[in-house]
């Protein structure tokens, strides 16, 4: 829904998806003639991001790679997003690394777009801040690291990588907060 809203909304551009998983996020980009780049970590979701480009057409140049270490030169793109993706590296210094790349990457008057779950949705109220999630697969459930970040903590690690904040939702189930360079 966010991905729709924002590729109606900004002037097509280079856009990097950070941990684009299947790339569905980046496909109203993609249909909005938008330059469209995706990593992911993950070798199963890259070629699962194929097989979607395939499916919808889709011209997107994907490669397997970490948040914490982009595989682009400085200011690269226009637009980053990242949509539940931060939230899976399991330090503050890998979620730090991961922010001070997508600053590295983004052009000087560039956005990035943030979303990551919202630790104060009932779901997560009474839970820790790191917990395992499980994830159902054909019968098998596969627990998965998450970092539930409060607003006010998630806004404090963007303010000391040197984010302006432009706008912010810190109410529901996710926290959104789209950015740029101070």
């Amino acid at each position: 829904i966010e991905a729709l809203k924002f590729a109606s909304i900004w002037k097509p551009g280079k856009i990097l998806d950070l941990g684009c998983g299947n790339c569905r996020n980046l496909l109203p980009f993609s249909e909005k003639g938008f330059e469209c780049f995706g990593i992911d970590f993950s070798k199963v979701m890259i070629e699962e991001a194929r097989k979607y480009d395939k499916k919808y057409n889709m011209k997107v140049i994907l490669q397997q790679a970490s948040m914490e270490k982009l595989p682009f030169k400085n200011k690269t793109f226009d637009y980053v997003v990242s949509f539940a993706a931060l939230h899976l590296l399991e330090t503050e210094e890998k979620r730090k690394r991961a922010l001070q790349e997508m600053r590295r990457v983004l052009k000087e008057d560039g956005l990035i777009l943030i979303s990551v779950w919202n630790k104060l949705q009932p779901r997560f109220i009474f839970s820790k801040k790191d917990v395992f999630v499980p994830w159902k697969i054909k019968e098998k459930a596969y627990h998965r690291y998450y970092h539930l970040f409060t607003p006010r903590e998630l806004k404090r690690l963007l303010q000391e990588e040197n984010f302006k904040i432009l706008k912010s939702n810190i109410l529901g189930n996710n926290l959104l907060f789209l950015l740029t360079k101070k």
